[in-house]
């Protein structure tokens, strides 16, 4: 009888554990699948409820004081079930406050994403961007959503409108090496580097992207004089499970270094022609995909290129770190992004050699 107790407390203190990091589990293994992230809240639920269960069944079979051991472990680890899950670690921004960009008092070497709606320039500290992740802004009157993943250390604005409706969103978890998100809603999940919706009841959705080019503050002002900022928040303003500094601090350094450079383990493709970390312009053209190392184009500002047989121009200002692209003599969109998001989602890319 005693053994049993011991096994089953042991069993409800392990299960305890893995509903607190079951999110995590989703970013490890993707191969779980987006459907078991959309509903793993339920899943997590169930979790903790049958190591509860279990835990009951523990004390009342384990000799002595070590069901109670059992049980009031598994009644501390319960509340923290799911408490580190990405919208309570990275707290998303909601509506903050502008300044001019006289008004800014920023180093001009300061990273910013910045977009242009309806000739209203605005921009966003890449350091506002990478604690909250999200940021639900208004430009020129209408609602964007400025996005950052730090795994693949890119960002990208989006139209806040979709069919017709307003949305917010949450950061969910990492699948296939970028963010995914979830609005608050429909309860979507959405992926960050297609805009798509992947599973919910906007699916097949497409989020509009409205742009997000990096560069420096100095750069983008130089370009839009008139733009606004998003002001940063403060130490005291910052609503996360940890310090603001601690949070960007390890995303930096942790999740988007050590972490990532490891593959996340077991995600669905490995490709090493260019190291995971490396920063790439990638592009697309008539649906060949082409990867140019951003330490090649610092090596030569402008590459005269191909792709799909189609001219192909690609600049690169290392003073401002900023690129252009130009495709039969047009501007053309495009991601600048780590390597292992740009051939996870073009897996049959070309690389600039």
């Amino acid at each position: 009888m005693a053994v049993t107790g011991a096994v089953l407390g042991l069993l409800a203190v392990l299960l305890s554990l893995v509903a607190i990091v079951s999110y995590q589990w989703v970013s490890l293994a993707p191969r779980l699948g987006i459907r078991t992230l959309y509903h793993l809240r339920k899943i997590r639920i169930a979790v903790a409820v049958t190591a509860l269960m279990l835990a009951v069944m523990a004390k009342r079979r384990a000799d002595g004081d070590s069901g109670w051991v059992y049980l009031g472990t598994v009644l501390a680890l319960t509340p923290l079930s799911g408490a580190l899950h990405a919208s309570k670690t990275l707290v998303p921004l909601d509506h903050p406050e502008h300044v001019d960009a006289t008004e800014a008092t920023i180093d001009d070497d300061s990273m910013v994403i910045g977009v242009e709606v309806d000739g209203q320039a605005h921009a966003w500290l890449v350091r506002t961007l990478i604690p909250h992740h999200i940021v639900h802004d208004t430009v020129s009157g209408r609602p964007v959503i400025a996005a950052w993943c730090a795994v693949c250390n890119s960002g990208l604005v989006f139209n806040g409108i979709v069919e017709g409706r307003s949305l917010h969103f949450d950061p969910e978890a990492v699948w296939r090496r970028n963010m995914v998100m979830r609005d608050r809603e429909t309860g979507t999940l959405w992926q960050h580097f297609t805009g798509e919706a992947l599973v919910g009841p906007l699916e097949d959705s497409q989020l509009d992207v409205l742009g997000g080019r990096l560069m420096t503050w100095e750069a983008w002002t130089e370009d839009h004089p008139g733009t606004t900022l998003t002001r940063d928040t403060t130490a005291d303003e910052w609503e996360g499970l940890f310090s603001k500094d601690f949070t960007r601090e390890f995303l930096l350094d942790g999740a988007g270094r050590d972490f990532a450079s490891r593959g996340l383990g077991g995600v669905t493709a490995t490709d090493d022609r260019l190291g995971m970390l490396t920063e790439v312009i990638g592009i697309e053209v008539e649906g060949h995909a082409k990867a140019y190392p951003i330490d090649r184009l610092q090596e030569r500002g402008r590459v005269d290129d191909e792709v799909g047989g189609v001219p192909v121009t690609v600049t690169f200002d290392s003073e401002g770190n900023r690129a252009d692209v130009s495709v039969a003599g047009q501007s053309k969109t495009f991601k600048r992004t780590r390597w292992l998001d740009w051939f996870e989602f073009h897996p049959n890319t070309a690389v600039y050699q």
